[in-house]
């Protein structure tokens, strides 16, 4: 009887050291391997980030693309474009510029 018992308690001890350590290494795999779910975790995000700023560089594009086929379509579109932006004028033209405070 004492002996059954002895091998009832060591069994669930081996099966008990068992579980513990498969639920460490599985730990440790999960939090602190190469290519752990924190790493994934903080690649998704760096991901995401890059994708958010990739469509706000696409839409720039397109709004620069937009200024330019209107640019090079419309004179009077170029010239106030240039007057505005570089101060350009014409021969017999004085510009004043107003500084607001």
């Amino acid at each position: 009887m004492k002996k059954e018992k002895l091998l009832a308690i060591g069994k669930s001890l081996i099966k008990r050291k068992a579980t513990v350590a498969v639920i460490i290494v599985t730990l440790l795999i999960f939090f602190f391997d190469s290519q752990s779910v924190l790493k994934w975790m903080q690649i998704r995000s760096a991901s995401e980030d890059l994708e958010a700023e990739k469509a706000y560089y696409q839409q720039k594009i397109d709004n620069d693309k937009r200024r330019i086929q209107e640019l090079s379509s419309n004179k009077n579109s170029l010239e106030k474009f240039a007057r505005e932006q570089f101060m350009m004028k014409r021969k017999n033209e004085d510009i004043f510029m107003l500084i607001e405070e």
